[in-house]
């Protein structure tokens, strides 16, 4: 592979990057965009040592969770898991069930990375599944995979592990693709899942540690519409305690420069846009890649540093530097 080629993953990447950032400075519907980055974070995907999740990140975000917001939650999960970046991120497209056509030929085993994920941090939460659980669902998705000519997730039953298999008390049988729907059907829908992940919900979008009353209505707005994001997300807005006074967050890194930016005006974005990348770096916040698997941070004490707030000091005096020689570049063309 030639030098250009090498470096084509990780430039696109940045480009597309920079794209992103300034499409969500110039948004008419911030809020959306909040949802976004709240969502593409809970179910996030890293390029950290990956090379090749670069060229699949930001368009994992728009095909995945962009058209979802206001759907099911199931329907968002079941996308993710088909999604090459996910099947390439937790290794999902290396499961094989040992006792499938293929793993009997060349001795292949399962991986139980994205089984363990989905349980722990993209539904249920830890201490409502067992190591047991863990290992079942990894025999029940395994036959996904990606046809690396067409660079496409497809199922192969030759891949795929025979039987029935039992997480959190329902059964479903293997080798079948619309298995895997029934499972994120099933865990979308349990009463840890509304609760876990309204409460990280009303913690993004009001405060580090929200009331108990506020995620508990959440939740059965949750359970009640089956996973509705539409119907949850509004049990949000319209909750008094989302409006109180004492509810309110500190700007995450990102999502703080999409606010100098659309400041900045989209003139002097435009000018910036290169830099984008390495400010999200300096920031410390660099999207699609997350320190861990459980995404970026969302507290206050994450983010609110004294290098931090001397980072933030310093971008926002380029960005305005930026602006004001935009100003005087219209004003010398008008005069």
């Amino acid at each position: 592979m030639s030098e250009f080629d090498q470096r084509l993953p990780g430039r696109t990447f940045r480009e597309d990057l920079s794209a992103r950032q300034l499409a969500m400075a110039s948004s008419e519907t911030p809020f959306v965009e909040r949802l976004v980055a709240f969502w593409g974070n809970l179910l996030c995907v890293s390029t950290l040592g990956n090379q090749p999740v670069l060229m699949l990140a930001v368009p994992y975000e728009n095909e995945v969770i962009r058209p979802r917001l206001t759907g099911s939650y199931a329907e968002m999960l079941h996308a993710s898991a088909t999604h090459p970046a996910m099947l390439i991120y937790l290794d999902q497209a290396r499961s094989v069930g040992p006792n499938s056509r293929m793993g009997k030929r060349r001795k292949r085993d399962i991986n139980e990375n994205y089984a363990r994920e989905l349980l722990e941090l993209h539904t249920l939460g830890t201490g409502h599944y067992d190591q047991t659980d863990v290992r079942q669902l990894a025999y029940l998705l395994t036959g996904w995979t990606i046809n690396r000519k067409q660079a496409k997730v497809r199922f192969s039953r030759a891949l795929a592990e025979p039987g029935e298999f039992t997480v959190v008390g329902h059964t479903f049988r293997s080798g079948r693709p619309e298995t895997l729907r029934k499972v994120c059907d099933r865990l979308a829908v349990h009463p840890a899942t509304a609760q876990r992940i309204s409460r990280k919900l009303a913690a993004h979008f009001v405060v580090d540690d929200p009331p108990e009353e506020l995620v508990s209505t959440m939740a059965e707005a949750w359970l009640g519409s089956g996973g509705n994001l539409r119907i949850v997300t509004q049990t949000l807005l319209e909750h008094d305690s989302a409006w109180l006074p004492e509810a309110h967050k500190f700007r995450p890194p990102a999502e703080w420069l999409s606010g100098i930016l659309a400041v900045a005006g989209t003139s002097a974005a435009r000018n910036v846009a290169k830099f984008i990348p390495k400010s999200l770096q300096q920031l410390g916040h660099t999207p699609f890649a997350p320190p861990s698997l459980e995404g970026w941070p969302d507290r206050e004490s994450d983010w609110l540093t004294p290098d931090g707030l001397v980072t933030r000091t310093d971008i926002a005096q380029v960005a305005g530097r930026c602006f004001t020689k935009t100003k005087l570049k219209r004003r010398d063309v008008a005069e």
